[in-house]
C-alpha cells in the first residue's frame, strides 16, 4: 500500500480488502443507510423550497399545476383553504426535517461506531504482529515502533470516522 500519495478512495479501498466479511456487511449497510441520509436530505431540500413559495405566496397554490393534479388524491384531507394548505406544508416540513434528523443521527453514530471498531480490528492485528515477532528483534529495535503502531490505531480511526462522513456528504450532493 503506497501512503505518499494514495489515489483517491485507495486508502478505503485497501482497508476494505483487509476487512473482515462481518465488517464488509456492516459497512455496505452502512453505505445503505448514508444513501437514505442523502435522499431525505434532497427531500428535505425540496419540501423546505415548496413551503418558502408558498409562504411567499399563499395564492399561487390554487394555480399551482402539481396541487391541481394532487387535489384528487388529496380529498380526504380537510384542505380547502391556502392557509390551511400553509399549515399542511409546515406540519410535513416538520416531520420530513425530523425524519431527516433522526436519519442523520444514525448514520454519524453508525459511522463512529464503524470506525472504532475498525480501528480496533486493525490495532489487533498491528499488536498481534508484534507479539508474534521474536524477542532479538524487539530488543534490537526502538520501543517508538510500538508506541507508532498504537498511535497509527487511533490515526486510523480518525482517518474512517473523517473519511465517512465526507462520505455521506458526497452522497448528499450527488443527489441533490
Amino acid at each position: 500500500m503506497h501512503l505518499i500519495n494514495p489515489k483517491p478512495f485507495q486508502i478505503f479501498k485497501e482497508t476494505y480488502y483487509h476487512l473482515t466479511h462481518k465488517h464488509r456487511r456492516q459497512f455496505s449497510m452502512l453505505i445503505a443507510a448514508m444513501i437514505c441520509l442523502a435522499a431525505f436530505e434532497s427531500l428535505t431540500v425540496i419540501v423546505i423550497s415548496a413551503f418558502l413559495a408558498v409562504v411567499a405566496n399563499p395564492g399561487a397554490i390554487q394555480s399551482n399545476r402539481l396541487v391541481t393534479m394532487l387535489k384528487p388524491h388529496m380529498s380526504a384531507l380537510p384542505i380547502e383553504t391556502s392557509e390551511q394548505m400553509v399549515l399542511a406544508i409546515s406540519l410535513l416540513v416538520i416531520l420530513v426535517v425530523a425524519i431527516q434528523t433522526t436519519i442523520r443521527f444514525f448514520v454519524i453514530n453508525a459511522c463512529n461506531i464503524f470506525a472504532g471498531r475498525t480501528a480496533n480490528h486493525f490495532g489487533k492485528k498491528v499488536l498481534q504482529g508484534y507479539m508474534d515477532i521474536s524477542f532479538e528483534w524487539l530488543l534490537s529495535q526502538s520501543s517508538a515502533d510500538l508506541m507508532t503502531g498504537i498511535v497509527w490505531r487511533k490515526q486510523t480511526g480518525n482517518m474512517l470516522r473523517s473519511g465517512l462522513k465526507l462520505l455521506v456528504d458526497v452522497f448528499i450532493v450527488l443527489l441533490m
